[in-house]
């Protein structure tokens, strides 16, 4: 397949950002080039996603021009693969973005050769690839023959942008005096809130501040409609002490903020990382009233879900429902006011938690909520810390250790985590606390640990740094005797049996495969009859199609008499709310642990994800042969 050019892909780009038709003409002169080269490259980007076989669609009108639609899923994975990320970016590059984020005049091709040392031709290669990367955020560097360049889009996304990017450099330094004047008043804002900020979206929100205050020296004023507020942001409690945040700065800093601004900054307050208060006196459930209806649902939501897939005692667990409520608060703000935040854990997650990763992935896709529609898998990852936690927290382990402190600048989801993953490789622990980075110190004197646990470097003989995921190879480094591997067997095949396994199963709806599974499992002895009746309520709430091919219908725990799987290759596929079903497992298991049934879910994801052996399944003849090749999709696991 051939690649799109430069030229190309910043085309594809400019289309998706900006909707409507545009002809041929206008977009040659922007991109100073015929309208006969624009029109065969919007022929090779055409090309390019039916290649890809991308839901995108190229429409041409002769009276009004070219448009491109595509899906928001669609859109986002093509910006993200045509564009690199800051970090692939050289020192010259990031240097050229800092120079034009802080300047509201052109920049010339001659002053960039000037300062950088570099050639024409070099310059405006850089300049490309500057371009290129602005698209991530919605942002170009317009063009203008005679004055040159100057960054271009609106206010909000510049600000993310400069946010990002500033952040990863840590330039903080260029706003020394306003570094300190601002942290101070961070100290007695966090002093205000119910809930504090974690280490992570502390740093983030002093760098949207910094940030906005320098724009608004320099008369970048976001406009009014960039962002939509309503009564929701205007009644949480804790707007007004944004309000008065925003107002002392403005004061202190001899700045006028006009109310939108403080709207702005009061979005990223409400919608930033918090962590749960550890002092029991202060976590009363005063403070929990402060959360909206919508969050109490989805946290109730997302705990019939584990109590229904995962453990009875996990839903029950008033921390995890707690944890969860924080979060739901935050996550559900961020999505209705379009607020992005980076998991900087991301690929870490989706490698070391891959089946927790895809049963919250397919929760998520699964759940009636309008505002968790296309979440991003940033939004996702942060979610299944929570589960992870409460799936390790309810583990049933056993050794013993010391006394430990958990350090972690990522928030209290992960310090949580870490915590439990810690304690089910050591039961037998004392004492374990975690700790935010600014807070350690004090900790440290009053707990005395023997071992220190932390994300971040720090200078103490005691201290054993590790990931915030706190991985495989990371528990291998603690303890010699660790294995990286579960050698457990396979839960699929444990539970399957020759009488549960149908293939050439007649179905005429995913309605009749369920009935007619439940009443084997019911005929059989290993089910209570309330699992049919439960097990098609569970439909209704979603479907339960893990991939294009394989469901997993299930009703409630305490339906199993006796913990089983049936088995059923249908004849023909089903439509499975959206999906078109070949394999159907129907799980009546009451998991011995968490664990198990977070190795199972492992499983099924690993199998759902390859299309050969899937397609393999689908022709077994005989349970044996099924066993077969089920018993290799663990080997490779």
């Amino acid at each position: 397949m051939k690649q799109l050019n430069t030229r190309q892909a910043r085309l594809l780009l400019y289309l998706l950002n900006h909707e409507g038709f545009h002809t041929s003409q206008a977009l040659g002169q922007g991109f100073e080039v015929t309208s006969r080269t624009i029109r065969s490259d919007v022929d090779r980007i055409a090309a390019f996603i039916n290649e890809l076989e991308l839901d995108a669609d190229i429409t041409r009108k002769p009276s009004e021009g070219i448009q491109l639609q595509a899906s928001i899923k669609t859109a986002q994975m093509i910006k993200m693969a045509l564009r690199p990320y800051p970090d692939t970016q050289d020192q010259t590059l990031k240097d050229i973005l800092f120079e034009f984020a802080s300047r509201t005049t052109y920049t010339h091709v001659q002053d960039v050769m000037d300062r950088y040392y570099v050639s024409r031709s070099k310059a405006l290669q850089l300049l490309d690839e500057l371009e290129m990367w602005l698209g991530r955020y919605g942002l170009e560097l317009k063009r203008r023959r005679q004055k040159g360049f100057r960054l271009s889009g609106e206010e909000w996304k510049m600000r993310q942008m400069m946010k990002d990017v500033f952040m990863e450099e840590q330039k903080s330094h260029h706003w020394d005096y306003d570094v300190q004047l601002v942290w101070q008043e961070f100290k007695q804002l966090e002093q205000e809130l119910h809930f504090p900020l974690t280490d992570r979206a502390r740093n983030n929100l002093l760098y949207h501040t910094l940030i906005f205050i320098q724009r608004l020296r320099l008369g970048n004023v976001m406009q009014e409609q960039e962002r939509t507020t309503d009564d929701l942001l205007y009644q949480h409690p804790e707007y007004e002490t944004a309000c008065r945040f925003v107002r002392r700065l403005s004061g202190l800093l001899q700045v006028r903020i006009p109310p939108h601004e403080a709207d702005y900054f009061a979005l990223h307050l409400l919608g930033s990382k918090r962590e749960r208060v550890t002092d029991h006196a202060a976590d009363e459930l005063s403070s929990w009233n402060l959360f909206d209806s919508k969050a109490a649902a989805m946290m109730e939501t997302f705990i019939e879900a584990v109590a229904s897939d995962y453990s009875q005692d996990m839903a029950s667990d008033e921390d995890f429902k707690r944890a969860l409520l924080l979060h739901f608060q935050t996550t559900l703000h961020r999505m209705r006011y379009r607020l992005r935040m980076e998991n900087p854990m991301l690929q870490e997650i989706k490698k070391e938690y891959e089946s927790s990763f895809d049963w919250v992935k397919y929760w998520v896709q699964n759940v009636q909520e309008p505002l968790l529609k296309d979440v991003p898998e940033d939004e996702i990852g942060f979610l299944m810390i929570h589960l992870q936690s409460a799936i390790e927290r309810h583990r049933q382990i056993t050794e013993p250790i010391r006394n430990v402190l958990i350090v972690c600048e990522s928030g209290m989801g992960t310090a949580y985590l870490i915590k439990e993953k810690f304690n089910n490789l050591f039961p037998g622990v004392r004492h374990t606390e975690v700790s935010a980075v600014h807070e350690w110190k004090h900790k440290n004197d009053r707990l005395q640990p023997d071992l220190i646990l932390s994300t971040v470097a720090i200078d103490d003989e005691r201290v054993f740094q590790v990931s915030p995921v706190f991985s495989r190879e990371d528990q291998k480094a603690l303890t010699d005797w660790m294995n990286t591997k579960d050698n457990t067997r396979s839960v699929l095949v444990k539970y399957s049996s020759a009488s549960l396994f149908f293939p050439g199963m007649q179905a005429d709806s995913r309605t009749d495969a369920v009935e007619q599974l439940a009443d084997a499992l019911i005929n059989q002895g290993y089910a209570l009859p309330a699992l049919k009746e439960h097990a098609l309520k569970r439909e209704t709430l979603g479907s339960t199609a893990i991939s294009a091919q394989i469901a997993i219908p299930h009703g409630h725990r305490e339906d199993s008499m006796h913990s089983a799987i049936a088995a059923a290759l249908l004849q023909e596929p089903v439509d499975w709310g959206g999906q078109s079903v070949s394999i159907v497992f129907f799980i009546a298991v009451d998991y011995e642990s968490p664990g198990e049934a977070e190795a199972l879910f492992k499983e099924l994801f690993h199998v759902s994800g390859i299309k050969e052996r899937t397609d393999r399944l689908k022709k077994a003849q005989t349970y044996q042969e099924f066993i077969t090749i089920l018993r290799e999709s663990e080997e490779i696991s």
